[in-house]
């Protein structure tokens, strides 16, 4: 997939082939950044934004309460994944920032694939599909690790 960077402003000239380009490259630029709610990945995507719109930043701080809620502590990510019997990377956070359920607690070390199956988020009937967790109630709360992979578990599992 070719690079894709924001640095000119979206202007509708008629040509809504150009502007579906604009749009597309602005998607493809800010797709693989890793953001929550809070972090280093919403100031990037900000301030990608803000090279073809006007942005504002207001920046709150952790443990401010607003209204009925709390403002978590910033999540910053550099790398995960999960390995094989084979040290290969099965899920891996570098390919695909979605393989990671935001706010997962960090993790180093070694687990059965039956334990390794209770942090797995999936549909069972189709393992292969990344889906969308919501983070808040699963582990922001309770503080787990959450991965998105049944497929890769399979893969572990394959590989001894």
């Amino acid at each position: 997939m070719p690079a894709h960077v924001i640095n000119e402003t979206l202007l509708f000239d008629g040509d809504e082939e150009v502007l579906g380009r604009q749009l597309f490259d602005c998607v493809a630029d800010l797709y693989p950044i890793c953001r929550s709610i809070t972090g280093d990945g919403v100031r990037e995507t900000l301030a990608r934004l803000g090279r073809i719109v006007p942005v504002q930043i207001h920046e709150v701080p952790s443990g401010t309460e607003v209204f009925d809620w709390t403002i978590p502590d910033e999540w910053n990510v550099h790398d995960a994944c999960v390995k094989d019997a084979r040290g290969e990377r099965v899920i891996d956070f570098r390919s695909c920032n979605l393989h990671l359920v935001n706010y997962s607690v960090p993790f180093r070390g070694r687990m059965l694939l039956e334990e390794l199956r209770s942090h797995l988020f999936a549909l069972p009937d189709r393992p292969a599909i990344m889906i969308g967790v919501d983070p808040l109630p699963h582990l922001l709360l309770s503080e787990k690790l959450g991965l998105l992979s049944e497929s890769a578990a399979a893969r572990c599992a394959a590989a001894g």
